[in-house]
Order: C-alpha cells, then sequence, then structure tokens
C-alpha cells in the first residue's frame, strides 16, 4: 500500500526505501511500545552524548530490521507485489484499526503500570 501510494504523484522518487523508511519506523515505535510495556529497560549506551553519535546508534539499532525486510521483500519483489495488489478498502481500514487499537492498548497499560 505504501510502495503504491509512494511511487506515484509527487513522491515518486525513490518509492522503495521510503516504502522501506515508512515500515521500519512503525516496527521501531511498535517495540519501543512493547518494551515499555514489559518493563524491558531499552537505555542505549553513550547516547545524548553527541547529536552524530545518536544518529549511528540509531542506525545501528534499526539495521538488523532493514536487513531482515530487504531479504523478504527485496524491490523485484515489492513491484511485483504492487503490480498483483487489489485493492480492499475495507480489509486495509480493518488492519490500520487494529494497529491503532494495539498502539493505543499498549501505550494506556504503559501509562497505567508506570503510573
Amino acid at each position: 500500500m505504501y510502495y503504491k501510494y509512494f511511487s506515484t504523484g509527487k513522491h515518486n522518487d525513490f518509492p522503495y526505501i521510503r516504502t522501506l523508511g515508512a515500515v521500519i519506523a512503525y516496527i521501531y515505535v511498535f517495540m519501543l511500545n512493547i518494551f515499555k510495556t514489559f518493563n524491558i529497560d531499552f537505555e542505549i549506551p553513550y547516547w545524548e552524548i553527541e547529536i552524530w553519535l545518536n544518529y549511528i546508534l540509531s542506525t545501528i539499532i534499526v539495521s538488523p530490521i532493514i536487513i531482515i525486510l530487504y531479504l523478504l521483500y527485496p524491490p523485484k519483489k515489492v513491484k511485483e507485489l504492487n503490480i498483483t495488489f487489489k485493492y480492499n478498502i475495507y480489509k486495509n481500514i480493518f488492519w490500520i484499526v487494529v494497529f491503532i487499537v494495539m498502539f493505543v492498548g499498549l501505550m494506556i497499560q504503559s501509562i497505567i503500570k508506570n503510573g
């Protein structure tokens, strides 16, 4: 769905990289919510010493997700999926609502736990 959006209109430059970035951002935020919910301490050593060091550490943390997604969905496969993609608005709305409910539920549970 993201690839279809990023490959049309004004955003038609580097649609695969933009799609990969959006999916990685969702996964990263979701992982942080799960860590916070289960009280898993997720502290990054040397964080906030220098801004350039933050970028390097963020890249190191997210790089396994990038590699896994790239191996599971290389650009050629994503283009093929885009061609065969059948747009079902009800299915897409269902999944969007499921993810919103999960995010809100994790956030509420985290707030209640940490008080």
